[in-house]
């Protein structure tokens, strides 16, 4: 299940990352300067061609200079070579919808660009003098119009999505982000339409130009000399020079593109041998809590297993450490994992993770591994939804918790909504880090509360056992939340709990698409009254006799009582415990393991 929103690094530097992933950032940055600048002068084919050639006789000036060739042409080789090795050393291609579109895209720019960029450079080469707009917008327009539209909007979009999922973590790009938005589509429709305005102006110049010089042509000469025999070798000759020139750009261009064609198809080649060279490795067992054990192959990272498998795991920066959203605690590992890299340990460090916790986006594992994924995704609809579970329901004994902030409604009075949303999450986050850390999952939340659930691949009694560790862990999450928001907020934050166990409908409630998988039953409402009573006992937790005793609890290790609940005959035998750490010796485990 979701948190209400996933809970990841704290703003980091934009430059993090092993020295590849800086490379590709850095080179993707040059490259998108150089289409941004591109598509602004395209833009002033609105006013005129003249404005078009004044813009570009500067920008050809730094582009086309020694210094400008090396670093464009550095940023080109660098950018495509290592996003290419990217690709071909993948081990699956489940991914991400976004990251799908930007791969897909990138490779489509080589076979777009090459023979549009080619024959401009080649002409600068040979007539060591940059090609005008003037000159090249009829052929353009007339020959290619379409697959300039294409190759404009194709590399914004690319260039647009890298640099969105390098930037979204960043607090700062996210206050600008509508105001970027509107200018993602404004500047390629301007330049897009300077295209269209200049490219039929150009067509219509070259049109009457072409017609004025047949009537000319076609006019017998007034000069001198003869039969005009010395004039007409030397245009012929004029002529035969412009062609091999042509004939030598078009040569280039023409290599160039199959280079391209080269260079993918050699891509998918790796890519497939790597596919085969898969198959013959030697396999392991991820087993996840509160979720399913799987079969991989070594060589992926954690994310990619769990992407093959199709097993739900969060991760917002698309696996390159930058966020901590994939972050896994370690329970088990048959071979010790490699030590974090830079990026990883920079991640974990300003997360403060123990060292048990690791980035399952970095991790390669190599033998037999047990994880809890701390951060569960928006689409995983409480985790663990049973393949039958439909509009007819299934039953199930599960442990319920329910749990409310004490007193929030008058904190939130004197705060503004979007400090109050902040609050929420990160207390949310916390709270749901150490739910999912006992093997359960959230519901749904309720405000300022929430109700979790256990037990869906564990015994009533094991269930009810994670429920009170749960306790435990939400606790030291609570103290936790406290001191980070010390100076935030008057008093430190109070919680109430219930925890009651027994059988319960699992089913899709809800009307067609908006249908959603819960839980029913009488245990959901006696939860949720233990927990209203919490307050008037002025203690942390009120657990029913029949779920301490399920968890193993002896008898007598905390007051009991009996209390009355709507809707259920018998008054229910409860547990007033004052804090969830006090449950800690109880159950065999230690403060710290609490904590962890």
């Amino acid at each position: 299940m979701a948190l209400v929103q996933p809970h990841a690094a704290p703003a980091s530097p934009l430059f993090r990352g092993s020295v590849a992933q800086k490379a590709r950032i850095l080179s993707g940055l040059v490259l998108f300067i150089f289409v941004l600048t591109h598509l602004l002068n395209h833009s002033l084919g609105i006013w005129s061609m003249q404005a078009m050639d004044a813009v570009q006789g500067f920008r050809t000036a730094v582009t086309r200079s020694v210094p400008g060739t090396i670093v464009l042409l550095g940023a080109v080789v660098t950018h495509v070579a290592l996003n290419l090795y990217k690709i071909a050393r993948r081990t699956t291609w489940r991914m991400p919808l976004w990251e799908a579109v930007q791969i897909g895209l990138g490779l489509l720019i080589p076979l777009l660009l090459l023979p549009h960029a080619t024959p401009m450079r080649a002409h600068f080469d040979i007539e060591g003098a940059a090609t005008r707009y003037s000159e090249t917008l009829p052929d353009l327009w007339n020959d290619l119009a379409l697959e300039q539209i294409v190759l404009v909007i194709v590399v914004w979009i690319h260039g647009c999505i890298g640099l969105h999922y390098w930037l979204r973590l960043n607090g700062r790009y996210r206050r600008i982000t509508p105001l970027l938005l509107a200018l993602a589509v404004l500047i390629p429709t301007l330049a897009l339409s300077g295209f269209v305005v200049a490219g039929r102006e150009a067509a219509a110049l070259q049109a009457a130009s072409r017609d004025g010089a047949e009537r000319e042509a076609a006019t017998p000469s007034v000069y001198g000399g003869g039969d005009g025999a010395a004039g007409g070798a030397a245009i012929s000759a004029a002529e035969r020079i412009a062609q091999a020139k042509a004939a030598q750009v078009v040569e280039t261009t023409i290599v160039a593109t199959w280079l391209g064609w080269v260079l993918l198809a050699g891509v998918g080649i790796a890519v497939a041998a790597r596919q085969v060279l898969n198959l013959r490795r030697r396999r392991i067992r991820v087993s996840y809590a509160a979720g399913p054990s799987v079969v991989a192959r070594i060589g992926p990272t954690l994310l990619e297993i769990s992407r093959m498998a199709g097993v739900p795991h969060a991760s917002i920066c698309g696996g390159r450490a930058r966020c901590s959203t994939c972050r896994v605690k370690i329970e088990a590992s048959a071979r010790k994992l490699p030590a974090p890299h830079a990026a990883e340990a920079a991640t974990l460090q300003r997360i403060r993770a123990e060292p048990s916790v690791r980035l399952a986006c970095q991790i390669r594992p190599r033998g037999d591994i047990s994880v809890i994924r701390l951060v569960r995704p928006p689409d995983e609809r409480r985790g663990v939804v049973l393949a039958g579970a439909d509009a007819a329901g299934v039953e199930q004994t599960l442990a319920v918790l329910f749990l409310d902030i004490r007193g929030f409604t008058s904190l939130s009075e004197t705060r503004l909504p979007y400090d109050t949303v902040f609050l929420l999450n990160r207390f949310f986050g916390e709270i749901g880090e150490a739910i999912a850390g006992a093997g359960g999952w959230v519901d749904k939340y309720l405000g300022d509360g929430l109700m979790a659930l256990f037990g869906l691949r564990q015994t009533p009694e094991e269930a009810c056992h994670a429920a009170l560790v749960a306790a435990m862990r939400i606790d030291a999450a609570l103290d936790h939340v406290n001191a980070l928001l010390g100076d935030e907020i008057a008093e430190p934050l109070r919680i109430g709990v219930g925890l009651h166990v027994g059988p319960l409908v699992l089913g899709r409630i809800g009307h067609s698409g908006s249908a959603a998988t819960t839980v029913i039953g009488p245990p959901v409402n006696v939860a949720s009254r233990l927990e209203s009573l919490s307050k008037e006992n002025n203690v942390q937790l009120v657990v029913s006799a029949d779920l301490a005793r399920m968890a193993g609890l002896e008898p007598g290790a905390f007051p009991e009582t009996v209390v009355a609940v709507r809707g259920v005959a018998a008054p229910v035998p409860v547990l007033l415990i004052r804090r969830g750490r006090d449950l800690a010796p109880h159950l065999g485990l230690s403060q710290a393991h609490a904590a962890a």
